[in-house]
């Protein structure tokens, strides 16, 4: 028999073509991402008529979250009629969200909906994406800048610790042998400290010391999170695949300090090596851990779950629940004051990892973005404050330098309460063209402020002759304001807090005469001395 060169040749490419797709998609699968896509971008070269490896180039830009190029990947391979899974649309989707580029972000993710209409976290994010805006309200009460000890390399995790900051980072040290994660080709992270210096200008940092170095770690070390008495800590670890899974996984442990060294001694009796167990945080009090985990049983990849310490040991960790939870990431949990503060790339936001709150109301949980610019379109993670609630670290790569993450000082000037705004109260009939609109003074009005979450009245007041008023606003929160006067009626507005201090004293209320109902006066001569004598009870 004859077998022709050429032949022979093409078949000869196409099996190494075929053993070098199958190596890098091991690659992949074992989260080796800058192995894999070393070897997607060589074949690229070689079978540039192949839009299959364009998408693969994607997603693993994605999973190395450089959403520029994976945004850039999927454009090219929808460019070369590639068909994108759903899976991929919505990353596609969220890629773009990323790069800040909205309006093909939503078109992405009704191209989406088109087969998945009734999915609510998407329409939510769309709602979120098409009024942005909103994201930006409270910028005035944040400053955000980077610190002086981050480097070219990543610095994360931040912990306050008495007057320093712990962190981890993979920069890289001097060491006889170099301990690299093939995930991204990066040293392995470790613990660090730096003191924080009081300055005129702003605080500087002591020198980056290596922190915790009794304590061992064969890959990565974690987060740590401190007790109250801050001689004992939580912190994580992480450990490779094993036999039965290639996936590497994170564990909690514990440790106290003894002399100069943390001495570590349990581990977190739910550790698995199936599934992580990651970034711990505590209540004021010590005795709850939130953590993030992708244990079985949970709405998405990762969420957040608490575990109470109950005679003598912790209770079996429970999820917070789908107001929290997503079918994405939830991460980074931190509490104070009872607010819940985490991480997510499910709930609606700039794009990518944002930071939220968490306010328990009696029935849930009411999650809130803080916005811009606590919050951009890079990835923003990892909030931790005082306790006072007006200062602390987040970690972001806004800076897109090397993709790196780096970490940021965050000041939170919101006012103090309870504090008291002064102002007037009108009434309009919006029935009047626009430019003939005539505000007149809501005189002797009866005013009630009612906490929207515990659905109360928290405080009362009225108006003078001339409709000028005073109350007070007890605590942060979010209120609805009943306004009651004999002539007009009963009307319910929102309270709005002025966003800038100047207006405390200044402030204008004005309800739309068609608001009152008159219905209700006959109600409400009724019920108003009873809830009086109740919020004077309750103060």
């Amino acid at each position: 028999m004859l077998v022709s060169p050429a032949l022979f040749a093409q078949e000869s490419i196409f099996t190494g073509f075929k053993k070098d797709i199958e190596k890098a998609d091991y690659l992949f699968r074992v989260q080796a991402y800058p192995d894999a896509l070393k070897i997607y971008e060589q074949l690229v070269e070689k079978e540039k008529r192949d839009p299959e490896i364009h998408v693969k180039i994607a997603n693993t830009y994605y999973k190395m979250r450089d959403m520029p190029m994976a945004a850039s990947s999927f454009t090219r391979y929808e460019k070369e009629g590639g068909e994108l899974s759903q899976t991929e649309i919505l990353n596609y989707a969220r890629a773009m969200q990323s790069t800040g580029n909205y309006e093909r972000s939503i078109n992405l993710y009704q191209k989406y909906l088109d087969k998945n209409p009734d999915d609510r976290e998407i329409l939510k994010i769309i709602w979120q994406l098409e009024n942005i805006q909103y994201l930006y309200e409270d910028s005035v009460f944040f400053t955000v800048y980077p610190l002086s000890i981050n480097t070219s390399t990543d610095e994360l995790c931040p912990s306050i610790y008495d007057n320093s900051i712990i962190f981890i980072s993979n920069r890289n040290e001097v060491e006889t042998i170099k301990r690299i994660d093939a995930t991204d080709n990066k040293p392995f992270y470790d613990w660090y400290i730096s003191n924080r210096i009081d300055q005129e200008d702003k605080p500087g940092y002591t020198e980056v010391k290596p922190f915790g170095t009794s304590i061992q770690a064969k890959y990565h070390k974690g987060s740590v999170c401190f007790f109250p008495s801050g001689d004992s800590m939580i912190f994580t670890r992480i450990s490779l695949g094993t036999a039965s899974s290639d996936k590497s996984t994170s564990q909690l442990f514990f440790a106290k300090k003894e002399g100069k060294n943390w001495i570590e001694y349990a581990g977190f009796q739910f550790n698995s090596e199936e599934y992580s167990a990651d970034q711990p945080a505590l209540n004021e009090d010590g005795n709850s851990l939130y953590f993030s985990s992708d244990m079985p049983g949970g709405y998405g990849k990762m969420d957040i779950y608490r575990s109470d310490f109950v005679n003598g040991k912790w209770s079996d960790p429970y999820n917070l629940g789908k107001e929290i939870n997503t079918t994405q990431n939830e991460k980074y949990p931190f509490l104070l004051d009872n607010m819940l503060y985490f991480t997510s790339d499910g709930h609606p936001g700039f794009g990518g990892l944002d930071i939220f709150t968490a306010a328990e109301t009696g029935n849930g949980f009411e999650v809130s973005n803080m916005g811009y610019p606590v919050n951009t379109h890079f990835d923003d993670f990892g909030l931790v404050l005082d306790k006072e609630g007006s200062f602390g670290y987040l970690v972001s790569n806004r800076y897109q330098q090397n993709n790196n993450d780096n970490i940021f000082e965050v000041h939170i000037s919101k006012p103090n309460y309870p504090l008291l705004i002064s102002g007037v109260i009108r009434y309009k009939n919006s029935n009047l063209k626009e430019s003939l609109i005539e505000l007149n003074h809501l005189a002797n009005a009866h005013l009630e402020l009612i906490d929207i979450f515990q659905k109360k009245v928290v405080r009362v007041s009225a108006s003078d002759d001339e409709g000028y008023f005073t109350l007070e606003i007890p605590y942060e929160g979010q209120f609805k304001l009943r306004v009651s006067q004999k002539k007009f009626g009963v009307a319910v507005v929102s309270m709005e807090i002025p966003k800038n201090p100047k207006d405390y004293l200044n402030h204008e209320i004005v309800i739309v005469k068609e608001l009152f109902n008159h219905t209700q006066l006959k109600d409400y001569n009724t019920l108003r001395q009873s809830e009086e004598e109740t919020l004077l009870n309750d103060r």
